[in-house]
């Protein structure tokens, strides 16, 4: 209960616009290190270009994923977008 009370005054010590910000960070870090996860897939086949990966989010859910899977193909945004089809919409 303790550790409670602590965190309830810290709650109202932070300015909301702050803790706003950290909840943000927090999401997008995330959603990036789900991109990550797609750029691994790439790895050691995309040389000269960087292995990239893209996720499509749409109201807070991945909609689509995409990796560039080897040099000279479809990059990483353009594989998300053709994954999600009409879902990419809007």
């Amino acid at each position: 209960m303790r550790l409670l009370g602590r965190a309830r005054t810290w709650v109202r010590r932070v300015p909301r616009a702050r803790r706003a910000e950290e909840f943000d960070r927090a999401i997008a870090e995330f959603f990036m290190n789900i991109a990550l996860e797609e750029a691994a897939r790439g790895l050691g086949r995309t040389h000269p270009n960087p292995a990239v990966g893209a996720i499509l989010v749409k109201n807070g859910r991945v909609v689509a994923r995409g990796y560039h899977a080897e040099a000279g193909g479809p990059h990483a945004e353009v594989a998300a977008i053709e994954a999600a089809g009409p879902r990419a919409r809007g």
